[in-house]
């Protein structure tokens, strides 16, 4: 395992997926990926010797780029390592192997290439790997992080550059050749020097201040990120020369003559030279391309040509900047910098034109839907979000005020009432946000948002909101008692909603009022002592993040960790306590202290997640887990200790034993599960796992286990011969509802093809004893079969009949989840209307009255 790194040249240390990703990059395996990964820009063949360098340069990207994926899954989606192993290891892997990633990532090394697409690699994910990516997860930022890190590397390999700029040299020749017929003695290079030295320059003079302060909006020493410019200078220059400058500089220190300084190709050497080393605006990518060091310069220049189209030479008319250049890029995230830019510079007027154009710019929202956590992503109001981010350029809003209060109306009733979706966790924060920023001297906005907190849906609007509040209204004197006023929040029906408020609350206190001499000791007394222990848990999280180096955290974390009454304030300080100080002389001894005394199971759950992933290299911490497996207790612990224990020790000699032992034979199911499922993804091609896997499938007694044994059977063994056999017995006969539904959901995505699968899975719909194994055979059907003849008649049917009584208020209701699936699928049939009357009056389900009432007021 240890060759193909060392040939990459890369460290796994610190990452905690890319020991899965890379050792399987065998000699032959690595050679046909170099040529896929540089297929679509390296044509020819690779120079000898040279081999080993373009393997270490591909090893380098996908060390970052998968170090890019764990860093946005850490600290912007705020997982644990146990999480991202769990859901992402052999997903990211997986990715990774597929054309289109590798020819994206590939592309990042052409020297015209300034960014990959983001949205691109997010459609690659959505398509082939579940779960999503959690709300947060945001694949531009990764695509443009990983484009700067490549160019980093090029600039750091000459003799890589020199293979690239070869090809590109090659390329240009070869085309020159096509079109004019350039004679075999053409000088490429030197014809490459004069196009540079005639064209390279930029022309600052056109920039019209009087139209668009672009000095106010353009600092150029606030958009840089800092490491760029330690790795340009080692210090910060504060005045923007121009270059004209430079030359009266040159010329009092006489190195260079006043003549020659009237020479356009000095001129423009001199302006490249200025805008690189001087001003730091461009750099050079090698082959004679430069780029802009910062996104913000791109976007800005692109902006100014087409305001310079509109304003100043008028080849663009208001209908074509509308049309050719809203039109074609407002659902383009690449392109919303450069759009709002666009708005800051013209005429509010035609601002309001281009706004009441995106208004009217219809979204399918079923494309946006995200199916996992039935939520709506922010593209799905993409239009309204840019709508007010153009109109927050404008200063002068008044002028176009009726459009403005439209906008702002239509962003509070999307919010309001999130039909036909409610929002996922990042498409609530921003519109709420929106609406915040762009209105916040408006008065009403604060009353409004205020009135968002107190929303009694399982919505992420009132989180959203107190957010959008303590950023935007800070100095307000209402705000700091108001956010310690929700701290004891208990307004809502459902408790959820109560502990997303107060966890809300003390988050924000804790960020925006860090410096406030009563913050700390506030932060500390909630940690200690307050009545709720979501607010204890989050305070202890806030303490550990914010107030690391204060004197009094370490022992108050390690205090909570040991001796506190609550258990789940127990569990955030374990686990704080090994992520902030994990070199700390005791945390070891402690982390194993909580593992093998704590009465709570999730506590020792957690020590052992944590003892797995920060001290794998401990010598006996292989033993400790080893034990736990085997004896504690809890079936939760020992859970967790068979999870890590496949995933940290899988090449262990006895780890395969072990693992298969537990899933035949513990008497414990939770552990039996574990062990199935670790099984079936470590060991897939073992000759014993398959009869295994069959083995539980039929034959265990516990409904867990042969629910697992299910889905990895149709995930990993699909094409063996008596796969589909085993699963339509289990959709047919099992006796437990939760293996019928896994198995009726497995059907429908691995067999849609198959004569008898559409057939089973309607009896299913119609006929199945439990509600859950009804709803799963709907979304099947709706999902899978939407133009199948007669399914909107079929799941009218359902809306109206489907037997379900209501026993507890977290139940589906199969009949909602039809009526919701005909209005997702069908949006303009005619008999939704109808179905929504009906069912508003008639339902025995009370919930399934209001949500037709809600969804009839809306159409009405």
């Amino acid at each position: 395992m240890i060759e193909p790194l060392t040939t990459l040249g890369v460290s796994v240390l610190g990452s905690l997926v890319l020991k899965e990703v890379l050792p399987e990059l065998g000699k032959g395996a690595l050679e046909d990926y170099v040529k896929d990964f540089f297929k679509d820009f390296i044509k020819g063949k690779i120079p000898s010797g040279k081999n080993s360098l373009v393997q270490q340069a591909l090893g380098k990207t996908l060390q970052q780029f998968v170090k890019l994926i764990e860093l946005e899954l850490e600290y912007k989606c705020d997982l644990s390592g146990a999480e991202i192993r769990d859901n992402y290891q052999i997903r990211i892997k997986g990715f990774l192997q597929k054309e289109q990633v590798k020819s994206l990532l590939g592309s990042a090394f052409a020297s015209d290439c300034h960014a990959i697409d983001g949205k691109q690699l997010a459609l690659i994910w959505r398509q082939h790997y579940s779960p999503a990516m959690p709300a947060g997860f945001n694949w531009h930022r990764v695509a443009t992080k990983y484009v700067e890190a490549v160019k980093d590397l090029i600039k750091q390999l000459p003799e890589l550059r020199e293979i690239l700029e070869l090809e590109t040299l090659q390329v240009v020749a070869e085309q020159t050749k096509a079109i004019a017929g350039i004679p075999t003695d053409f000088n490429l290079e030197a014809y490459q020097e004069g196009l540079k030295e005639r064209y390279a320059n930029l022309n600052l003079d056109s920039l019209d201040a009087s139209v668009y302060d672009y000095r106010e909006k353009l600092k150029v020493w606030q958009v840089f990120v800092p490491q760029y410019v330690r790795q340009c200078q080692e210090f910060l220059p504060q005045v923007y020369e121009i270059p004209k400058e430079h030359q009266r500089q040159l010329r009092q220190s006489e190195q260079l003559e006043a003549e020659k300084v009237g020479n356009a190709r000095t001129i423009a050497r001199l302006l490249i030279e200025q805008l690189r080393s001087r001003n730091f605006i461009l750099c050079f990518l090698g082959g004679d391309v430069y780029a802009f060091v910062h996104r913000t310069f791109l976007e800005y220049f692109c902006a100014w040509e087409y305001v310079w189209q509109f304003q100043q030479t008028q080849n663009l008319s208001i209908e074509q900047l509308k049309t050719e250049v809203f039109g074609k890029h407002w659902q383009d995230e690449s392109w919303q910098e450069v759009l709002q830019l666009i708005a800051g510079m013209i005429d509010a007027k035609f601002v309001g034109q281009i706004i009441e154009y995106l208004i009217e710019q219809t979204i399918d929202k079923r494309d946006y839907f995200n199916e996992d956590i039935r939520r709506l992503k922010a593209e799905g109001v993409q239009n309204l979000l840019l709508a007010a981010n153009c109109l927050g350029e404008v200063r002068n809003k008044n002028a176009i005020a009726p459009i403005a209060n439209r906008l702002q109306a239509l962003l509070i009733k999307e919010v309001e009432q999130e039909y036909p979706y409610q929002f996922d966790a990042e498409a609530a924060s921003v519109i709420v946000n929106a609406i915040a920023t762009v209105w916040q001297d408006v008065p009403q906005t604060l009353n409004w948002l205020k009135s968002c907190v107190q929303f009694e849906l399982s919505s992420y609007i009132p989180e959203s909101a107190i957010k959008a509040i303590a950023q935007h209204w800070k100095d307000e004197p209402d705000t700091l008692p108001l956010l310690k006023q929700w701290v004891k929040y208990d307004d809502c029906i459902d408790e959820r909603l109560d502990s997303n408020v107060r966890q809300a609350a003390v988050r924000e206190l804790a960020k925006g009022w860090k410096d406030d001499p009563d913050t700390l000791p506030l932060i500390q007394q909630w940690a200690q002592s307050n009545e709720y222990s979501d607010v204890r848990k989050t305070a202890v999280r806030e303490l550990a993040k914010v107030w690391k180096d204060d004197p009094d955290t370490l022992p108050l974390i390690k205090q909570w960790a040991q001796f506190d009454d609550n258990s789940d304030v127990r569990q955030a300080a374990v686990r704080e306590l090994a992520k902030g100080w994990k070199d700390e002389p005791d945390t070891l001894t402690l982390i194993k202290q909580r593992v093998q005394s704590d009465e709570d199971s999730w506590v020792r759950r957690a020590a052992v997640q944590e003892l797995a992933k920060g001290w794998k290299d401990e010598p006996d911490t292989l033993t400790l887990i080893k034990q736990w497996a085997q004896s504690d207790e809890d079936s939760w612990v020992r859970r967790a200790a068979v999870e890590e224990l496949a995933k940290g020790w899988k090449d262990e000699p006895d780890t395969l034993t072990l693992i298969k032992q537990w899933a035949q034979s513990d008497e414990d199911s939770w552990v039996r599960r574990a062990a199935v499922e670790e099984l079936a993804k470590g060991w897939k091609d073992e000759p014993d796992t398959l009869t295994l896997i069959k083995q539980r499938v039929q034959s265990d007694e516990d409904s867990w286990v042969r629910r697992a044994a299910v889905e990895e059977l149709a995930k990993g063994w699909k094409d063996e011969p008596d796969t589909l056999t085993l699963i339509k017995q289990r959709v047919q006969s099992d006796k437990d509802s939760w293996v019928r539904q896994a198995a009726v959901r497995e059907l429908a995505k691995g067999w849609k093809d198959d004569p008898d699968t559409l057939t089973l899975i309607k009896q299913r719909a119609q006929s199945d004893d439990n509600s859950n194994v009804r709803q799963a055979a709907i979304e099947s059907l709706a999902r899978n079969w939407q133009d199948e003849p007669g399914m909107v008649e079929f799941l009218s049917d359902r809306v109206l009949n489907d037997p379900f009584k209501r026993q507890s208020e977290w139940e589906d209701n199969p009949r909602q989840v039809a009526l919701e699936l005909i209005i997702k699928q069908y949006p303009n049939h005619p008999d939704i209307l109808p179905l929504l009357q009906d069912r508003a009056e008639n339902d025995s389900d009370e919930k399934m009255r209001k949500f037709a009432k809600k969804n009839l007021e809306f159409r009405i």
